[in-house]
Formats: C-alpha cells, sequence, structure tokens
C-alpha cells in the first residue's frame, strides 16, 4: 500500500474541522513517523560545516530574573 503524505492545505483543513476520527489518527501517526534515509554530502562541505560551527559566537545564557520557575522544580 502506498504511503500518502499529506499536504499542508489538507492537515489545517482536517484540523479546522476538528478532525478527530481514528482515521485521521493514524493519518497523523503515519505524517509523522520517523522514516530512515540516506544523504551525499560532499567531505569538503562537511569541514566547512564544523569549522563554522567551531568558530559560532554563540549568545550568552539569558539570566532574566522575572521568568517563571520551571515546571518540577
Amino acid at each position: 500500500m502506498p504511503v500518502v503524505s499529506p499536504t499542508r492545505h489538507s492537515i489545517l483543513a482536517m484540523s479546522a474541522a476538528g478532525a478527530s476520527s481514528p482515521l485521521h489518527a493514524a493519518a497523523v501517526t503515519e505524517a509523522s513517523a520517523i522514516r530512515q534515509f540516506k544523504v551525499n554530502v560532499l567531505e569538503e562541505t562537511l569541514v566547512e560545516l564544523r569549522r563554522r560551527l567551531a568558530t559560532t559566537r554563540w549568545p550568552d545564557r539569558e539570566t532574566v530574573a522575572d521568568r517563571p520557575p520551571r515546571k518540577g522544580s
């Protein structure tokens, strides 16, 4: 049986219609399933990506005092 990927339009239409049938649940499960895939990337591209990540200046962690406490804390 071929797997049919829902379009963004069909997902929004089902959501707007309040679809909560077992058929809808099966479609959502199938659509969100993790599937194996392969990708071919040149080694020099990966080297450049690693270099760029290593030299990235990441922002400091925010130290806002008025943030609500985390759940479970």
